[in-house]
């Protein structure tokens, strides 16, 4: 039965020195990638058919009022109904509804490259 134990004891041993080595190997060896084929070439699209230059704007025409904004939350939440807020807000906001419309329908929408 000692030999027994001693020899599982053995094996255990030998199978984690075989995974430390291997791993060990891994981290010294430089793993060289060649990933020039797989960088995507970013799409030229002309000016004025980018949906997020449309989008852009529509968000800077968003109106939301600071003093209201539990109310509108609760709105969107459909936990506190108001017609006439709701009527407000649509009303106010019916440039920017318009123009995410505009949006929509462009073929296009590519975020501006970012450098730095």
């Amino acid at each position: 039965m000692k030999k027994w134990l001693h020899r599982i004891a053995m094996g255990t041993f030998a199978l984690f020195a075989l995974l430390y080595g291997f791993v060990f190997l891994r981290s010294v060896i430089p793993v060289t990638v060649h990933d020039e084929e797989l960088q995507m070439a970013r799409a030229s699209i002309p000016q004025g058919s980018n949906a997020f230059d449309v989008l852009q704007e529509a968000g800077n025409q968003v109106w939301w009022p600071k003093d209201q904004d539990r109310q509108i939350s609760n709105l969107a939440n459909n936990t506190n109904w108001d017609d006439a807020l709701a009527s407000m807000i649509l009303a106010s906001n019916r440039q920017a509804l318009a123009s995410w419309d505009a949006a929509a329908k462009m073929p296009d929408l590519q975020v501006p490259e970012i450098s730095g």
